[in-house]
């Protein structure tokens, strides 16, 4: 997996490092070695050039794993970036924009510096140890180090139960994710960790608010085209996020490709809204078969990638990502999570008419109870506890707020920004909503105008078709755009939200008579591949000792008989054990 890897290790020790970066054969390493220090950072070689950085010079050597949106307005081209890493990180740091992990060291090797970008889109773990400091962008790399690496059962509980692990704790006891927006610093056998951007939270007025999402969306999507280079790709469903996506980087960039395939519903509705998308566009749109591949090798490689923190089943078409991505493009653009910085994050019901900050949020995302949990775990694990412990973290006063700010911290990197590190193993990748005013904004979201609520008398557990914000922001881009149907509800986004209501819930009415396709889930029924491997993988995971053997089997069981419920957990219990057995064993 191309990333980074350093602190106070050298020589060996850091080719050790480097070396259980997953591999591919063109990936590239360039390192640099300070006293007893060391950085290093594996690439994808000869693509998207402009998406990293290795370079020495004026005291100090660094790598970049990344692109900083806005660096040559901050004067920081070259060696000079990461000297200011190194001497004044704090000042520097508040004004990056872009989607990097990155590394620096002294000349002397006695000061480093570790940085995650405004949503750390790019991950950072690191362990303190006798002999220092380290730290990477792979668990493993780092968990290698530690003289006796043990499970963290709370994590385990976390994947378990929500498919991710929450907070700043890892699937290893001692190694740690560093936050969004944070710094982390080796100053002469001292560590430091703070944050040194939040976004600025609150209530702007309603009148203007379109218009000025729109600008800054086009700032942010203008910024990051400049950095790219190569053959550009973007996912293109038939939904509004990448259209929206796709629409401004034509205008930014020019042409580029687009690519589809049949998922989020897996029932055909957003192939023909994506192929429009392309032809108003006049880019080229392949669609590409969904299959799962050889799953064994697939899901393997998938777990490797994610360091086992996030169930595999949000891989969607591992037989392309692995065996088709790379050459197809150099660099690729997703869409996700800009429906949720628009407002589809967290339902409005939920934010304001929660008692606490953690209940607004646990009714948000959808997991295992602590009850359910223990059955599969064997441990004294929390779900709740685990979001409790992160809305403490937030130092905000409203509720509103809080509820905002706990999410910024936690759930986009630990789901979304994990989960794609599978795409990033293969090619290039950019997320555009890294960029600070852009994010200020959205934060201060007028919500009971624009976030998505749900239906009057449905208690909260209803929502509308989309949030009103997103529907918004594609009209004020583009007209046509917003004439070609919306792939969940086969409506023009223009017309009015109560049409897309509507129909939206005579689709779920349909799927509650038919079943909604659920890709994985039909896989497991219909490839014998996919069904020995996960099986394969149970049996695995119910030997272990912090599984519990009746619980896994009742997964399988609720698995066996269709359940799409059973689909998240089985992913989660399932990446434990195969990270847990490759790497703790």
């Amino acid at each position: 997996m191309v990333g980074i890897v350093g602190g106070t290790v050298s020589g060996s020790s850091l080719s050790s490092m480097v070396e259980l970066l997953d591999r591919e054969p063109w990936y590239d390493t360039e390192r640099y070695e300070r006293g007893d220090a060391g950085v290093a950072l594996v690439s994808h070689g000869a693509k998207d050039p402009a998406g990293r950085d290795a370079s020495a010079g004026d005291g100090a050597a660094g790598v970049l794993h990344g692109a900083i949106t806005n660096r040559a307005a901050l004067g920081l081209e070259g060696p000079a970036l990461f000297r200011a890493l190194v001497d004044r990180p704090s000042a520097v740091l508040p004004r990056a924009d872009g989607p990097f992990l990155a590394a620096a060291v002294d000349d002397t090797g006695e000061r480093l510096t570790l940085a995650t970008d405004t949503l750390a889109t790019r991950p950072g773990y690191y362990a303190e140890t006798p002999g220092g400091i380290v730290f990477g962008s792979e668990l493993k790399a780092v968990a290698d180090r530690l003289p006796d690496p043990q499970l963290d059962e709370a994590a385990a509980g976390d994947l378990v139960s929500f498919g991710y692990v929450l907070g700043e704790k890892t699937l290893v006891e001692g190694v740690r994710a560093l936050p969004p927006g944070s710094l982390l610093r080796y100053d002469d056998g001292e560590v430091s960790v703070r944050r040194y951007w939040s976004p600025e939270l609150g209530r702007a007025s309603v009148d203007g608010y379109v218009d000025d999402t729109v600008d800054r969306y086009r700032t942010a999507v203008d910024r990051t085209a400049d950095t790219l280079d190569g053959r550009v790709g973007v996912w293109l469903s038939g939904g509004l996020d990448s259209r929206a996506l796709a629409g401004v980087l034509r205008e930014a960039y020019g042409p580029f490709r687009t690519i589809t395939y049949d998922s989020n519903p897996s029932d055909g509705s957003n192939l023909a809204p994506a192929r429009e998308v392309a032809d108003h566009l006049g880019v080229e749109n392949s669609v590409v078969e969904m299959r799962p591949g050889d799953p064994a090798e697939t899901l393997g490689k998938a777990i490797d990638a994610t360091d086992g923190m996030v169930a595999w089943h949000v891989v969607h078409n591992p037989g392309f990502v692995f065996d088709g991505l790379h050459d197809a493009v150099d660099v690729i653009l997703e869409a996700a999570p800009q429906g949720e910085l628009f407002g589809e994050d967290i339902w409005l019901h939920n934010m304001m008419d929660s008692a606490t900050p953690a209940e607004a949020i646990s009714r948000s995302f959808p997991h295992l109870s602590a009850e359910e949990t223990r059955a599969v775990v064997d441990a004294d694990v929390d779900p709740e506890a685990s979001i409790a412990d992160a809305v403490a973290d937030s130092e905000k006063s409203t509720q509103a707020n809080r509820v905002q700010d706990t999410w910024f911290r936690t759930f986009l990197s630990n789901s979304h920004f994990r989960g794609n590190r599978v795409y990033r193993s293969q090619v290039g990748m950019r997320v555009p909503f890294t960029d600070r005013a852009f994010l200020d904004h959205v934060g201060k979201m007028p919500h009971e105008r624009f976030r998505q609520d749900t239906f009057p008398l449905s208690g909260g557990r209803v929502p509308r078709a989309m949030s009103p914000l997103k529907r918004d922001v594609i009209v004020a881009l583009d007209d046509d755009l917003a004439s070609i149907p919306y792939e969940r509800t086969g409506v023009a986004p223009k017309r009015p939200l109560a049409l897309h209501d509507a129909a939206y819930v005579l689709k779920h009415l349909k799927w509650q008579v038919t079943g909604r396709p659920v890709r994985w889930l039909d896989w497991y029924r219909e490839d014998d591949r996919v069904r020995e491997t996960i099986d394969d993988w149970l049996d695995r995971a119910a030997a272990r000792p912090v599984l519990e053997a009746d619980g896994v089997a009742d997964l399988r069981d609720r698995l066996r008989d269709g359940d799409p419920g059973a689909l998240a957990p089985v992913a989660g219990v399932t990446s434990l054990a195969v990270w847990t057995e490759r790497y703790l064993d």
